[in-house]
């Protein structure tokens, strides 16, 4: 018996529920308009620990693999901080394990990567107001 995530995008590390509208209202709190949608999962490493994992789609269609990398870093630090003053369980796990609570965090173009084809990751639209 297996069971594919969870219907509403909620993805648990490390003890924690990290949920979907956590990273939209940390996202929403930026200005820019960056971001268009983004997807949460879980990567579990041989020796079986896991890490939170966002990837995110830019809305560039052509990025330098530089600029890509230093977004996913300002953003891994913008989720961390940000995870860790909404989210009570996210910043107990991150007191107890900073780096199984640390998120992988990849910046992709537009339709690139995980945002080319459906899958079984659901997509979270950022509405801007």
């Amino acid at each position: 018996f297996y069971v594919f995530g969870r219907s509403d995008g909620t993805v648990s590390i490390v003890g924690a529920n990290i949920f979907p509208e956590n990273i939209q209202a940390i996202l929403s709190e930026r200005s820019d308009d960056a971001i268009v949608t983004f997807r949460l999962s879980v990567s579990t490493s041989d020796d079986f620990s896991q890490r939170l994992v966002v990837d995110m789609e830019h809305h560039s269609e052509d990025l330098l693999e530089s600029e890509a990398a230093l977004l996913s870093e300002r953003y891994r630090v913008l989720l961390l901080n940000g995870l860790r003053r909404i989210n009570q369980d996210f910043r107990d796990a991150h007191d107890d394990n900073p780096q199984c609570a640390d998120s992988i965090v990849t910046i992709h173009c537009r339709r690139t990567g995980p945002f080319t084809t459906s899958s079984g990751i659901k997509n979270l639209y950022i509405a801007k107001t």
